[in-house]
């Protein structure tokens, strides 16, 4: 759930209010098309919402965390910047198709971008009892993520947009009890890579691996030792920027980079280590 109580937020979401009311001096009704944000109603995607509508795009966010969106709804309407939100079930082909309608009608104008943040996770080991989750989890990290990007796709494709796809370490390495997790991370790997290829030259697909970032988002069984977390402002940051450099993949964070380069090279070490801090 998207929350405003700690300190780091207070001061970044401020300081967004400010910048947008008064130093920037943009009409932010269709500067730049529509990014929309699914998952939005998160810490990290409400962070990335604020920093695309700072460099002048219209924001549209779309989620099931709707006192997440009313809280960044807040935030929005104090610098008097448009914001549209709409509750849905992101993995409903028909229902997500209204609400971009809705957004697009809106804003007068056509999606431009689109950044996926639509997930879940739950720790736990791979069982039969475990089936059930394993069956949500995968349906909201994958489908969430890939039925709105199949909803836009025309809009993108006409417009030359991009897409941006929050996963995790767990999209290229694995992860001790983290195996639906890991399943529907990799899964979205294959599939927005595999789209790449199908638009080379018309749209500009970006995966991020952020490390772990310090939200609410997780469960209190997680028992890694992890040495310094990203707060939602650092991972927003580091996509707008490496979207305007057209990145293909982005690692954030020390954590991330060194994952993904053991467990490449070292695979055994890798796993090994990721086992001591992570079995139960």
């Amino acid at each position: 759930m998207f929350i405003l109580g700690t300190k780091y937020k207070e001061r970044f979401y401020l300081y967004l209010v400010i910048r947008m009311a008064f130093f920037k001096k943009i009409n932010y009704m269709n500067q730049q098309g529509i990014v929309l944000v699914t998952g939005g109603g998160g810490a990290i995607g409400s962070a990335i919402a604020l920093r695309f509508a700072d460099a002048g795009f219209s924001v549209g966010v779309l989620d099931q965390n709707e006192l997440g969106m009313k809280a960044l709804a807040v935030l929005f309407d104090k610098t008097k910047i448009p914001f549209f939100y709409e509750k849905v079930d992101l993995t409903q082909k028909e229902l997500v198709l209204q609400s971009v309608e809705n957004c697009k009608q809106f804003y007068k104008t056509e999606i431009v971008g689109i950044v996926n943040c639509a997930a879940i996770n739950k720790i736990e080991k791979f069982s039969y009892d475990s089936i059930d989750d394993f069956e949500r989890i995968l349906r909201i990290n994958v489908m969430a993520n890939i039925v709105p990007t199949g909803v836009c796709l025309s809009d993108l494709v006409r417009n030359k947009g991009f897409v941006i796809t929050i996963s995790s370490v767990a999209g290229f390495a694995p992860l001790y009890g983290r195996t639906s997790y890991c399943a529907s991370k990799f899964a979205l790997h294959g599939f927005f890579e595999t789209l790449r290829t199908e638009h080379l030259g018309v749209l500009d697909i970006m995966l991020v691996c952020p490390t772990f970032v310090d939200t609410a988002f997780g469960n209190s069984e997680n028992k890694m030792e992890i040495s310094k977390k990203l707060t939602p402002n650092e991972v927003a940051n580091g996509i707008y920027n490496a979207y305007l450099k057209k990145v293909k993949f982005l690692s954030l964070g020390k954590n991330s980079k060194l994952a993904r380069l053991i467990y490449k090279f070292f695979p055994k070490f890798y796993i090994k280590k990721m086992m001591e801090q992570n079995k139960f």
